[in-house]
């Protein structure tokens, strides 16, 4: 009888430990993405080229996507701005990662956000993304600004 007045508070103290940090969200559950994202062109014979990290080239007439890894499963979700009088808004999609033949898709698994922008005026524009909870009024996850020069 006296080991159960000693053992009983230590597995009620050892099953809170094990609870409460089952039910913590663990670092690798949290939300992916990249830091440089991929730029595709999707116009034959486009010219669009990565000049820096955050700086694009492109000439009018030309499209090009941008693609970011994503989780809205989680409810993060990549949002863009852009200055529409230089660039056209072609696509703004996110595509689940592929599932196996004859697979389930998984919870909670990733995949990809694209964005297609088509040049129509030349200059120079900006494309400011974020990554957030739309419904959460903190700041982004994530921040990426690419500059545009339309030649």
């Amino acid at each position: 009888m006296k080991y159960l007045r000693v053992i009983i508070p230590i597995a009620v103290v050892v099953l809170t430990i094990i609870v409460s940090g089952a039910l913590r969200k663990p670092p690798e559950a949290l939300p992916r993405w990249t830091d440089s994202p991929t730029q595709t062109s999707s116009a034959a014979g486009s010219t669009a080229q990565p000049v820096g990290e955050s700086v694009i080239e492109v000439a009018v007439g030309d499209t090009f996507t941008l693609e970011f890894e994503a989780n809205e499963t989680t409810g993060f979700r990549w949002m863009a701005e852009h200055d529409a009088q230089k660039l056209e808004s072609i696509k703004d999609e996110y595509v689940p990662d592929e599932v196996p033949e004859g697979g389930q898709p998984l919870l909670g698994s990733g995949g990809t956000h694209r964005f297609t922008f088509k040049a129509i005026e030349p200059g120079t524009a900006e494309i400011r993304f974020t990554y957030s909870r739309p419904w959460e009024s903190v700041q982004p996850a994530k921040r990426i600004i690419y500059e545009v020069i339309i030649r």
